[in-house]
């Protein structure tokens, strides 16, 4: 798929959250950014059918919707490659499921009616829980997890069963979902290395929110096993670099972009702020490529 028709597709979505969170700096992800980040990501082999993703701080569902379009479209040309070869009709290969997490019920409410008009809603999981960037005592648990209740009619172009997070929980029963809760210092109730890619747009962290950013981006590569993308503001960009390589993950900038803060955010008109699409990888993935 190009990167114009990606684009295209999620054109007619309500990116914007009706009633946004000044405290939680919800900031919407259009279709343009969605669309770049997803194909970018998809061209380096780290989002497809055969890749488990997570949209962590998912918000209206953009990073989670343009995903499950790129994972839908593999299936299909890998049907297409299969009947090729074996001369004969074959059945769609169900991609891995995408999880979607954020905090806010409201926002997980609206990207689910998203993931519906788009018809991908079987192909997405929901998750409600809170990234925690205070460092707690390990003895006490403050994970807050709860399974999304977004349960939406099958779209005619979606998978006749709901996947199952296979990815998840690797040494026991897909089913068993408890299996993925753990209570860490981050508050997120996953596993590490649970995903192959985490998909975020952080918060950018206010004097409020100082440090969430690379908190947001901490608790990504826990969860990550392959890459990482996520949004900074230019003016972090030798702090975010340093801080990869602290954690021994290797970090390239993928592109440089403006993004539009609304008027909710500000006293002035809406106001383009310069970001960076950074992508971080595992040093074990020794050339970056997706590779491990």
């Amino acid at each position: 798929m190009k990167l114009k028709h990606l684009e295209s597709s999620l054109s007619s979505i309500d990116y914007r959250f009706r009633s946004p969170k000044v405290e939680l700096e919800q900031y919407p992800t259009c279709a343009h950014l969605a669309a770049a980040v997803v194909w970018t990501a998809h061209a380096r082999g780290d989002v497809g059918a055969n890749k488990q993703v997570l949209d962590l701080g998912c918000g209206t569902g953009m990073l989670t919707i343009a995903t499950a379009i790129m994972a839908y479209e593999d299936a299909l040309l890998n049907q297409s490659e299969d009947e090729g070869e074996e001369g004969s009709n074959c059945s769609v290969k169900e991609p891995l499921p995408i999880l979607s997490l954020d905090c806010c019920s409201n926002a997980l409410e609206q990207a689910a009616e998203n993931c519906k008009e788009i018809e991908v809603d079987n192909m997405v999981e929901f998750l409600k829980a809170k990234l925690s960037f205070r460092k707690k005592d390990d003895s006490k648990s403050h994970c807050r997890y709860q399974r999304g209740n977004h349960k939406t009619k099958r779209g005619k172009n979606s998978f006749r069963h709901k996947p199952r997070l296979k990815a998840l929980n690797n040494d026991e029963e897909a089913g068993d979902n408890d299996a993925v809760i753990e209570c860490v210092n981050d508050g997120i109730p996953l596993r590490d290395g649970c995903v192959d890619t985490v998909l975020t747009n952080p918060p950018f962290g206010t004097k409020q929110n100082a440090g969430i950013d690379l908190a947001f981006l901490k608790c990504a590569c826990r969860l990550s096993r392959q890459a990482v993308y996520s949004f900074h503001k230019s003016s972090t960009r030798e702090h975010v670099l340093k801080k990869a390589k602290e954690w021994h993950m290797g970090a390239e900038i993928v592109a440089a972009m403006k993004f539009d803060i609304p008027k909710t955010f500000h006293k002035e008109k809406n106001v383009d702020v310069d970001v960076d699409l950074v992508r971080l990888w595992h040093l074990n993935d020794v050339q970056g490529k997706g590779t491990v």
